[in-house]
């Protein structure tokens, strides 16, 4: 959605309560952390089938999938964060564009209208939430029957490594240690049936561009899973 002057809307919803993600957002703003960065390559290689489709993105922070998905030709974007800073950066960054700026905590119902869009992308915020089903049956809701929620995120194998090496990940704040299968329940739990799962490891180029992801060797960094929604 765009304003007079053909700059996407931001507007803010009720926000109540500490999420991590924003204190976590300096890191986010300019996807100078690795992974984030590399969820971001992730999302535009692979899930950005989105021609003439109505997306929303729920954890957009300051836009980068969202230009993916403009540039993919995507009828509209709307992104939905809790950061509010996060998301005036992505505003600065669309003009004439088909974009709708959300700010808003996604444990909450969001207030958009069922069977909003037609692909849902649900990136990098389950493992700040304490119980991934609440986002998850929001995302079906939202999603118009027939279409595809996604989810990248952190893989479990991550936040486990760092912890027995004693080590914290960039953004230091309160992440909750799910597991893939904790994600797969919640998202049965929403009635979404997966269609696809995967387990992404760095390509060499991209470990070898990186001394912060060599470290992670041949280990898998991203969970990425796609669901139907069929009623």
């Amino acid at each position: 959605m765009r304003n007079d002057t053909g700059h996407a809307t931001l507007r803010t919803t009720i926000f109540s309560g500490h999420d991590a993600r924003v204190a976590w957002s300096p890191a986010n703003d300019r996807y100078d952390n690795p992974l984030v960065r590399f969820a971001a390559d992730f999302v535009r290689a692979h899930l950005c089938d989105v021609m003439g489709k109505r997306v929303l993105e729920m954890g957009c922070g300051a836009g980068e999938n969202i230009a993916s998905f403009v540039a993919a030709g995507a009828e509209a974007v709307t992104g939905v964060d809790p950061s509010q800073r996060l998301l005036a950066a992505a505003a600065r960054r669309f003009e004439d564009a088909p974009v709708d700026l959300i700010h808003h905590d996604i444990r909450r119902p969001i207030p958009l209208l069922r069977a909003s869009a037609d692909v849902t992308l649900v990136d990098l915020v389950l493992e700040y939430c304490a119980d991934p089903r609440a986002p998850l049956a929001e995302a079906k809701r939202l999603t118009q029957p027939g279409g595809v929620v996604h989810a990248v995120e952190i893989h479990p194998f991550v936040a486990l490594r760092d912890s027995v090496l004693g080590r914290s990940r960039e953004d230091a704040d309160p992440t909750y240690p799910h597991l893939a299968s904790d994600y797969l329940q919640a998202a049965d739990d929403a009635g979404l049936t997966l269609v696809e799962f995967r387990e992404i490891r760095l390509p060499p180029h991209e470990a070898a561009a990186s001394p912060a992801l060599a470290d992670y060797g041949d280990m898998p960094v991203l969970l990425a899973m796609s669901f139907k929604v069929y009623r």
